[in-house]
């Protein structure tokens, strides 16, 4: 039997409703939404919607990494993406490390402020 995969504590996706301004603020090759939580955060008391998400294969256990792809990340930021955008007038796309690639891949192929 297929056992479902516990998230480790603070990989959780953050989400935060907002103004017209949407912050799209994405995590680190094997890290989670924990790592840039603090950004997320600060943008959010600032008054802007932000949205943290979990890319797939992240903030579990690491032996589920081998099957994942670089797509199977930019398919979760781009349905991320397409959340903010339903939500906001205008997107700002932020990313550390591995997330600041998958940001400018993103900006690159849609419509990012």
């Amino acid at each position: 039997m297929t056992q479902i995969p516990t998230l480790m504590r603070g990989a959780e996706p953050q989400f935060y409703r907002g103004n017209q301004i949407g912050c799209l603020v994405t995590h680190g090759f094997m890290a989670s939404p924990a790592e840039v939580g603090w950004a997320g955060q600060h943008l959010a008391e600032q008054g802007y919607t932000v949205y943290v998400p979990r890319l797939t294969g992240h903030g579990i256990d690491p032996n589920h990494m081998r099957r994942m792809t670089w797509q199977d990340w930019y398919a979760q930021l781009l349905d991320a993406y397409l959340i903010l955008r339903q939500q906001c007038e205008t997107i700002i796309a932020i990313g550390h490390s591995m997330g600041g690639l998958l940001s400018l891949l993103l900006a690159a192929n849609n419509p990012v402020d």
